[in-house]
């Protein structure tokens, strides 16, 4: 899905080390502890740590030795990962208790987070080694601050603009083959996508196209490009900032981060003369610049904003070289935040030089954005030209190359958690797949759909308000043969409406409901079957007009905003009509288990599950697993029963999975899913640490059981119990237990290593007793051995041994 930003390579042994620094060997004054580059670093990493632990009310004096008894690393994790610890030693006065301390976080940023740490434990941290904690804060910033973070604007930027980025920055390194390569210290995305680094300088260079930067370092020091970017992410703020002396870089600073600090809450991380020092540290300037992306500005800010077409960004499928057909409409966006006041036009040419309809719609939002969509009517090349303020904006005219006849929408089909009903949550990022070619689909009716034609994909994300700006989408080519991958961040809980369009038109199924929970979700269990739900909003298609000027925000009158309706979602998608088959029946198949989950297994998981092909005829099992990168992954496939298949994987790396199952040559219903109806649910606390859970099934069938904790399943979760018809005649209510052991009919003293018996009467179940089950956990909830005999018919004798 996404490039593996999550891993950074680092030598721990003498800090982190980028490649330019291997191979150009470092004087003694740079390696000094006193190095300017060393100290600016540590101050903005510890600027950065305490910015987090105020939510925690700590606070870091000194990064080298605060962290050494855990308890800080362990709060600064927390906040970062919205995950508690539990077992934490609060008192660590010897060193074995602080080593317990940073095993249990370290152990948890690998196992949990995703995060390689290389050759460092947790005996670098209590011994306070000033290079390795550096390089575990930094990984800590590149994942927190600047890899996992969906930006607000980085959604549209085009493919282009990325790859000049990267190739500016490969230049800047040195790297003159390297058009989309990592800089030095940056972890290799596998050609998935930027490194860190060129994601963080792709962003600032989308915001400030007339202010171009190559570098973290030497390209800020005179301060006029910190001003350029404040008053690109806040217009009017700086507006002078293209006037400034450079021969004043510590004045330029001071004015540009303290009106960001003040007015956009941005901190200052790194202080305006370190900034300016030639020998600024490059990781100190991402933390610090790793800010900007998600600032928001402050009622009250004395704006002075300018006019400046140069400023405004237009994107989308309408203005694409390729992809756009006739009579299919052609939509994109115009955004003006950064470019002042002015007039929106828009002039839409067709190959014949004729000018043609185009709506133009203001969306009166935040960053002043324009709808506008045209309907080509012939084939050949259309221009769009773009003004602003009587100006063509930067790229304009676009060249788009329109083709004959559209693509059949209906052959497009979407899967993903990103358009699932439910499991979404506010503020955490995410995805959902549309194919446009030859691919298996998962769902209610597995199946696979031929191309679809030539055709632009788009999405469009409104709010539980019906307002299209809050979310946006990013759409991206996986790589894989037309496969796109959407991304997006909800912003508040309530019902979404994805629209997802092709050649200008609705897929099949949208727009999908989806029901965005809060940012707490209490622990549950659901089987798998869709709520019914609110209906949500659609996109209208646009009424064409001819082109005309947009005047400012303030002018527009009601009447002309964007009007929606609701459409209800369609969840259910139509079955494939599968052939007759000889003497199997595909159809009669059906699979159940832990590893067919959308959620809950975890990584290197051993994921099971169960093909049943009862009264299915005769015919072989063949399961087909791949992987997040494409590729197929291993399965085990046993026949373990004369009608159950048992399969095996074990997940490698985090990301969507698909599992192919056939039987015979056909490929089998993904029917039933576990549970046909929820469960209510009763949860008590036990103020020890444990809790109590009962569920009362509402019909016959194998339930998905989820243990949560931080919103995350707990090893082997979900469990997959069956529920099966009860049996009239048992009556487990008559089961009759007494004996010391248990403190029945009276409580008596038990002795620890001494054992504690009790009995089991089931005479009067009406069962046999294999069917009675028993249990015992000592004071920590750890459970403990228990004997159990058959006495006579109906008693049991059981017996444990107190070690506690």
């Amino acid at each position: 899905m996404e490039g593996d930003y999550n891993y950074y390579d680092y030598d721990y042994d003498d800090g982190y080390i980028d490649e330019d620094e291997e191979e150009m060997p470092a004087t003694e004054k740079e390696l000094a502890d006193d190095a300017q580059w060393k100290i600016i670093q540590k101050n903005t990493f510890t600027r950065w740590a305490n910015e987090h632990l105020k939510q925690a009310g700590k606070q870091l004096a000194d990064l080298q030795y605060d962290l050494s008894d855990g308890l800080r690393l362990i709060a600064l994790v927390e906040v970062l990962a919205g995950h508690k610890f539990r077992h934490v030693n609060k008192r660590p006065n010897f060193r074995t208790q602080k080593l317990e301390n940073v095993t249990m976080t370290l152990k948890f940023l690998e196992e949990e987070e995703g995060i390689r740490l290389v050759n460092i434990d947790s005996s670098d941290i209590v011994d306070c080694k000033l290079k390795l904690i550096l390089g575990l804060i930094w990984t800590l910033i590149l994942h927190y601050s600047i890899s996992m973070p969906m930006w607000e604007g980085e959604e549209e930027l085009p493919q282009d603009d990325h790859d000049a980025v990267s190739a500016a920055a490969a230049v800047q390194d040195g790297r003159p083959d390297a058009a989309g390569g990592a800089a030095p210290g940056d972890p290799v995305p596998d050609g998935k996508g930027p490194s860190p680094r060129q994601r963080l300088l792709g962003w600032i260079n989308s915001k400030m196209p007339d202010k171009p930067i190559n570098n973290f370092t030497t390209d800020w020091n005179d301060g006029i490009a910190i001003g350029a970017l404040v008053d690109a992410c806040a217009p009017g703020l700086c507006p002078d900032w293209d006037v400034w002396d450079p021969k004043r870089p510590l004045e330029n600073c001071t004015e540009a981060m303290d009106a960001a600090e003040q007015w956009m809450e941005v901190p200052q991380l790194i202080r305006p003369e370190e900034m300016i020092n030639p020998r600024v540290d490059e990781k100190a300037m991402m933390t610090y610049l790793s800010q900007f992306p998600n600032a928001k500005l402050k009622p009250g800010a004395p704006l002075r904003p300018k006019t400046n077409p140069a400023r405004v960004r237009a994107y989308g499928p309408g203005l694409e070289p390729e992809g756009n057909t006739v009579g299919a409409p052609a939509r994109f966006t115009v955004e003006t935040f950064s470019a002042g006041r002015g007039s929106v036009e828009i002039i839409v040419l067709n190959p014949r030089g004729q000018k043609e309809p185009c709506e133009v719609i203001f969306n009166n939002d935040r960053n002043l954005t324009y709808s506008c969509a045209y309907t080509p009517s012939m084939e050949g090349e259309y221009r769009v030209i773009i003004k602003f303020a009587n100006q063509e904006i930067p790229r304009s005219p676009y060249k788009v190359i329109v083709e004959g006849a559209a693509g059949d929408p209906s052959r497009v089909t979407a899967s993903g958690p990103g358009i699932e009903p439910t499991g979404n949550q506010v503020a955490k990022r995410t995805f959902f797949n549309i194919f446009t070619a030859d691919a298996f689909v998962e769902g209610k009716a597995a199946r696979r759909v031929s191309g679809a034609g030539p055709g632009n994909v788009d999405c469009v994300i409104l709010d539980p308000h019906g307002q299209r700006d809050t979310i946006k989408p990013r759409v991206t080519h996986t790589g894989q043969d037309d496969v796109y991958l959407v991304e997006y961040t909800p912003r508040e809980e309530g019902l979404h409406s994805v629209n997802v369009f092709f050649a200008g038109q609705q897929i099949p199924g949208s727009p999908f409901g989806v029901d965005v929970a809060g940012r707490e979700m209490p622990q549950r269990m659901q089987p798998h079957q869709q709520p019914q739900m609110q209906q949500p909003h659609m996109m209208q298609q646009p009424q064409m007009q001819q082109p005309h000027m947009m005047q400012q925000p303030q002018s527009m009158p009601p009447e002309q905003m964007p009007q929606q309706q609701r459409m209800q979602p369609q969840h259910q998608r139509p079955q494939m009509q599968r052939p007759p088959s000889g003497d199997y029946f595909p159809d009669r198949v059906y699979v159940t288990g832990r590893g067919i989950q959308p959620k809950g297994v975890r990584v290197n998981d051993q994921a099971d599950f169960y093909v049943h092909v009862e009264n299915a005829g005769e015919g072989d099992c063949s399961v087909q697993i791949i992987g997040p990168g494409g590729g197929n992954e291993p399965c085990k496939v046993e026949r373990t029963a004369d009608s159950v298949y048992t399969c095996l994987y074990v997940p490698r790396k985090a990301g969507r999975y698909t599992i192919i199952v056939k039987f015979g040559p056909q490929e089998v219903p993904r029917s039933p899913f576990p549970g046909p109806s929820e469960a209510q649910i009763q949860c008590s606390d036990n103020g020890d640490g444990s809790a109590d859970v009962v569920y009362y099934p509402t019909a016959l069938g194998e339930y998905a059981v989820h243990v949560l904790c931080n919103e995350q399943d707990i090893p082997r979760s979900p469990f997959m119990p069956v529920i099966s018809e009860r049996q009239p005649q048992l009556r487990p209510d008559q089961v009759r237990a007494q004996g010391p052991g248990i403190g029945v009919p009276e409580a008596v003293p038990l002795a620890v290593g001494q054992p504690a018996p009790f009995t089991l009467d089931t005479r009067n179940t009406n069962g046999p007793p294999e069917l009675v089950a028993a249990a015992v956990y000592n004071p920590r909830g750890d459970p403990i051995p228990l004997d159990m005999r058959q006495q006579a018919p109906g008693l049991l004798q059981c017996s444990y041994v107190p070690q506690e």
